[in-house]
Formats: C-alpha cells, structure tokens, sequence
C-alpha cells in the first residue's frame, strides 16, 4: 500500500461495472478463493484476509523436504528491499504444470507444458555458493483463465533476510520474520519438485492436484454461495469413446522384430574412447542375450567405418564432434551412452563442526569455489536396473522403434506401422511446421511417403498451401499458433488441432470418499477380520484357508489397515487379484463401512474415469474436443494429467457432422504403439514422421521422401 492512502478512494462497483473497468469475472473469482484461503476469523468472528499476497500458494507444513546442495546465500541487506510484486513471475521457475510440451524424443505426442525458462533475478546475480543443509516448501499456485481452473507446482527455498513468503493457514503468504521460516520462489540447482496429478493412496492424495482442484471448487461454494447465479463446479459432459484401453508394448515388440528381420545392427563408437568402447560391449553382450534379438547379428564398429545398413551411433552428448548424418544406404539412430550407465552418488561434504563467524563462512565460501567439483563415477556398462532384457526397456524399444522410423523416411517407404494403418494413413494428407519450414506429407495406399518442405519465401502462388501456412504461423501477439497440426481429407476439407489448457479429471468426489474409507492408518477389529473371512464361501477353499491362518497370528484387537496389508503382502497368494479376496474387501466394507484395498480400479467403477483410459470425443459449449488418455490401469498415480484438443473443421457449413465421421478414423491413427512406447499417441502417427524429416533435414541428411519446393512451383506435388 502506498504511504499517503488519504488519495484514495473506496467505490462500490456492480459486477457489470467492473468488467466495464477491465476487472473480469476471473479475477473476482481468484479474489474470493485468496479470501478463502489465505483468510481467517479475527477476534470478533470476522472473516479477513490480512497481509493479503497477491498470489494464491497453496501448501501445508507437511510439503518440504531437506535439501544438501549447492544454493544461494542472500545477504540480509539484499533480502530488506524484498518485496512481492508483480514481475515476481518472471523471478520464478515454472515447474511441472498441467500443461505438458513435447520432448524431442516424443515431440508431436507429450501433452503441451507450461514451461517458463529458469531465470535469476537481478539480487540473486552475484550470490555466493555454499553447501549446507536448505528446506524447500513446494505449493501449487492458482490460476484462473477463461474460467479454467488450472494449479501449477512451486518450488520455495528457505532464504535469511527479515521478510518473505512463509507457511500461514495452509497458504504461501509474503509476511514479515517472526519465528517461522522465510522463503524466496526459487529452486535449488535448477532442480524441480512436481506434484503428481492424482494418487490412490491417501498420504499422497491430500497434496495432489486434482484433490486441490476439488478443495478449490467446494470451499468456494459453500464460503460465498450467495455470491453466485451458479456455484463453480467441475464441467460434466457425454463423451462417445472410440477406443477401449488396452495394452500394446508386446504389439510393440513384435513390430521391432519383424522390421528388423535377420538384417544386422552395427553399434559406431570412438574407437579411442575406452567408456564407449566399454558400453558398446555390455550393450551387445546384452543384445545377443535378449530373445528375438539374439538371431540379429550385432558388430562394433569405428564411426568412421562407411558400412550401409542400420547402424546405432554411441556420442557422449548431443554436441558431440563425431556426429553421423543418416544416408539413404546407412541410417543412423544416436545414443547418449551417459543416460544409460549407472551413476555412483556422490557422497556429501562433511560439515564444519563449529560455528563459523562471517569472515569464516566467506573465507570457506572461496575455498569451495575454488576447488574442482566431484566428479560422478561409473563402471560404463549398460544399466537396465531391473529389466532383464534389453526389449523390456522402454528407453530401448523407443529408441529401435526410432531407428525404424528413419530407415522408412529414408527410404521413401512408410513399413513400420502395419497395412491397415497405412491405408488409413493414406486418406490424409498432413501439415506441419518446424524450424520455420512448413510441411505437408502424404502416403500412398501401398506406403510411399512423400514430404514437401516449404518456407514463407518459396511458397508461390499456391492459394490452398498459403492458407494452410498461414493458419500455422504463430501469430506475433500470441504465444503460440491457434491450430498446432492440420489435416486435409481427401475431399478438400481441413481440419486443424488446437492445443488448448482444459484437462479431464476422474470423478473426484466419489474417489475421494472412498480413498478416506482405505486410508492405511484407519484403524480396523481383529475380530471383524475372523467374522468376515468365516462367512466367505468355499470356491476357493486354499486361499481361505491361508487368509485364516494369517489373521490367526495376528496377536492384536486392532490394528491399521496398512498394518494388515503388510501381513497381506508376506503371502503372494492374499493378493487382491482372486475373486474370494474381493469378495473378503467387499464384505469387510459392507461389515465395517471401511476398505481394506481400494477397489476404485475395478471394472465396476469404470465410470468414474471417464475421460482418464483411451481414446474418446466429447461437446463443451458448441466445440468439438477429444482426449487421448491411458491405455492401462493406473497403478497408485497419475502423474499428469490428460488433455482435452480441440478440434475444428475449417470453414465447413455442416463441423458436426464431418468432425463426427473424421474422428473414429482419426483415433484408428492414434491407436498406435509405436510412437509413444506402449501407449497411444495424442496426435496421428504421421505427425511422428515430419518430426523426424525436420530433424534430419536440420542435420542435412539426404532424404529420399522428402521435395523442397522452389519460389516458381506452383505444384505440391
């Protein structure tokens, strides 16, 4: 607040007054939830929000952890002019947000994140380095955005100085030093601390997002119900689901194998590196032992070796000097051989064991400066931790499915995915831009591809083409392009995919009355256990005989569910997978109104997750939107979410009724397992391959596939 307030004001405005003055219906909002949560009664039972932040954090004693790393020492005159303001957001590191982006591995099937880059502020520029123990509090900052609803992970260090943000009523408020801790937004060597998106399990489901969307949504209806026409809840729609989950690694397998057929696999090292050399061994020793493998033969050879076929390029980082370009006749897939060892952890520093003065600690400061950091140890051999075989890695399966790829752009001939895929394929074409060059590809029926690269400049006269480009280019006060990937059938008709911040979530309030029905540190009777495993039938009498036996030595009248679930575990055959232990969950409910396993993932609360597993399409608001979720069981988390894409058709007369016949085909192109190791992928797999055309083109590979239209043709043929 400034100095003077005898300035200012107090008017009272209507709702439509103050939209009229640019204060829209989402700020209001958010000023009611920061009311809510960052407020508390005062001494006459008033609800007040004092030492107002104009962020809402929200977090709770329990969500820190002790970090030993190197970190920022502030010093006290530097911390006395800290003060909240609005360009805190450019101070701070966005972490894992509901959004996701595309990685180069998968880029055109992660979900789109929003991702900020880490930046350091103007005081924090010349800090000093020091090694001790720090605590970091993570919160989750809300946001609202055209009635979007949206939570995005903090990370908070423990900072000296007099003022800062500090843990107050569940909240991240800036508040003067007292005796709690002071905090900056700020990470620790640029490390992030995500919080999952949603848990089965209760001790995490408390700080998950998805139950904090839910806390957001309930205690803001009940607070200020009067407030609202319609109370804010979460949007209920119908979706029509074009596929079912299911698994599709093996599928996956087996594709690798049959392309990869008896042709062999040359891994290209530095000869005069020892660690490659090294790696190269253990990653062909553990090739000749994996099934299916084994019959392919595998040679080491140095990368200046010009032999044709595939070839597996071992480089210490992306910059490596002795980067291969693929050919035609030689294709090359690169591994960073790094990410595949196993690491030694470096043990710690030990600390001073007295009291150091401030001359002290800066003269220790300089001292660790100036020595040489830790270097990491490793053996250099292949590290699969606890996969047996080298195709039970996904890593690996993604990285020969990689390999496969190239070979068909190289070729000129789409074979990796099967025929039925293909052929849907083909009733496309399919446009996209990278590196500020535009794509278009096509398939034929029979599986030949073919990629014309166009840039602003040599586009011509081409109506159709500059429409299209003219779609994908971002526009210069946006942060990103409306449509991300269009797709043009066969009879002319275009449609665009658009990115957009709504996410689906599973039916969170049933979930979470029943995740507090199984909490671990319920407590529950032995004699309850007795009466409801004697009353089980006799269908699968061994089973019930062990369960009995197993209670029987339990010496104790109560004990927490998470109690029993250990003695459960000690017997492979108490699993919850066999019909007489759902039978026992069941029954214990309906005696005890208390789970000891929670049955959300059965078949018969497949409603809750509507919109979570496989691929479907859904209506909000007139729009066409689809999802493409999970293809199996969650096992206890979800760690991000699934988003909704919208959909449109360009400058169509009749979007519902093409959108609707476009999309069951669409989802058949999705409903690959190849792109995304063993999961669907979010848009067509086509998409996979003008990724990978850009980024052989940025190396200057020689694609066979791929035509480079020239300023005067008018052709994209």
């Amino acid at each position: 607040m400034p100095e003077n307030t005898d300035t200012l004001k107090r008017e009272v405005l209507t709702l439509e007054q103050a939209m009229r003055m640019g204060i829209s219906d989402d700020e209001i909002l958010l000023m009611l939830m920061k009311c809510r949560f960052q407020g508390s009664p005062d001494s006459d039972g008033v609800w007040r929000n004092q030492d107002a932040t104009s962020r809402l954090y929200l977090t709770k004693e329990g969500w820190f952890q002790v970090t030993k790393a190197d970190i920022p020492q502030q010093e006290t005159k530097d911390n006395t002019n800290q003060q909240e303001t609005k360009d805190d957001a450019d101070q701070q590191e966005t972490e894992d947000d509901t959004n996701q982006q595309e990685t180069k591995d998968d880029a055109n099937q992660q979900e789109t994140e929003d991702d900020t880059n880490q930046q350091v502020t103007k005081d924090n520029a010349n800090q000093q380095v020091t090694k001790s123990d720090i605590y970091q509090q993570v919160a989750l900052e809300v946001s609202i955005n055209h009635h979007i609803l949206n939570l995005a992970s903090r990370t908070f260090t423990e900072v000296d100085g007099y003022q800062g943000y500090a843990v107050c009523n569940d909240c991240m408020k800036f508040k003067k030093r007292e005796q709690q801790r002071i905090f900056s937004v700020v990470s620790v060597n640029k490390k992030k601390n995500n919080t999952i998106f949603f848990s089965t399990q209760a001790d995490e489901f408390e700080r998950a997002k998805v139950s904090n969307l839910n806390k957001l949504i309930t205690a803001i209806g009940d607070q200020y119900a009067t407030c609202f026409k319609i109370i804010p809840a979460f949007h209920a729609c119908l979706s029509t689901e074009f596929v079912n989950k299911k698994k599709v690694t093996k599928y996956k397998e087996q594709r690798i194998l049959e392309q990869l057929g008896t042709t062999s696999i040359n891994i290209m090292i530095d000869s005069k590196s020892k660690q490659q050399a090294v790696f190269a061994a253990s990653f062909a020793t553990a090739w000749r032992q994996t099934e299916g493998l084994a019959n392919i033969p595998i040679d080491i050879i140095d990368y200046s070796a010009t032999r044709t076929g595939l070839n597996i390029q071992v480089l210490n980082d992306l910059n490596d000097d002795q980067y291969q370009v693929s050919t035609p006749t030689r294709i090359i897939q690169h591994l960073i051989y790094a990410n595949f060892v196993k690491w030694e952890k470096l043990k710690p520093k030990p600390k001073p064991k007295q009291k150091q003065t401030q001359a002290q600690g800066k003269e220790q400061t300089q001292k660790q400066m100036q020595e040489q950091p830790q270097e990491r140890k490793t053996d250099n051999k292949l590290f699969l931790a606890r996969k047996k075989t080298l195709l039970q890695d996904s890593r690996m399966r993604t990285m020969l499915s990689q390999l496969l790829i190239k070979q068909d752009i190289m070729n000129g001939n789409m074979c990796f995915p099967t025929e039925e895929e293909v052929h849907t394929a083909a009733q496309f074409r399919y446009y996209a831009t990278f590196d500020g060059s535009y794509y278009r590809l096509t398939v034929t029926p029979s599986g030949q591809l073919n990629c014309v690269e166009v840039t602003e400049k040599t586009i011509g006269q081409d109506d159709k083409l500059k429409q299209i480009i003219k779609l994908l280019k971002k526009p210069a006060k946006r942060r990103r392009a409306q449509f991300t990937k269009i797709i043009e059938s066969d009879s002319g008709q275009l449609y665009g995919i658009e990115e957009t911040a709504l996410r689906t979530i599973p039916n969170i309030e049933e979930i979470e009355r029943v995740v507090a029905l199984a909490n671990v540190n319920k407590r529950i009777r032995r004699q309850s256990l007795v009466k409801v495993a004697n009353q089980l039938d006799d269908s699968d009498l061994k089973v019930k005989q062990i369960l009995l036996s197993k209670i029987d030595q339990v010496n104790i009248e109560s004990l927490s569910i998470g109690h029993f679930q250990t003695i459960l575990k000690s017997v492979p055959a108490l699993n919850w997978r066999p019909k007489l232990m759902q039978n026992f969950n069941q029954n214990f409910y309906d005696e005890t109104h208390a789970w000891l396993y929670s049955p959300i993932k059965r078949k018969a609360y497949d409603s809750w997750w509507n919109g979570i597993y496989g691929i479907g399409f859904l209506m909000l608001n007139g729009e066409h939107y689809y999802y493409v979720g999970l293809n199996q069981l969650i096992d206890q988390r979800l760690s991000r979410s699934v988003s909704l894409r919208k959909i449109v058709a360009i400058g169509s007369d009749q979007p519902e009724k093409d959108i609707s016949q476009v999309m069951p085909k669409l989802a058949r192109l999705m409903d690959s397992g190849y792109v995304r190791d063993g999961q669907y992928t979010v848009v067509p797999f086509p998409f996979k391959y003008i990724k990978e055309v850009a980024e052989l083109n940025h190396h200057g590979a020689p694609i066979k596939a791929v035509t480079k239209k020239d300023a005067g043709d008018n052709s994209l043929e």
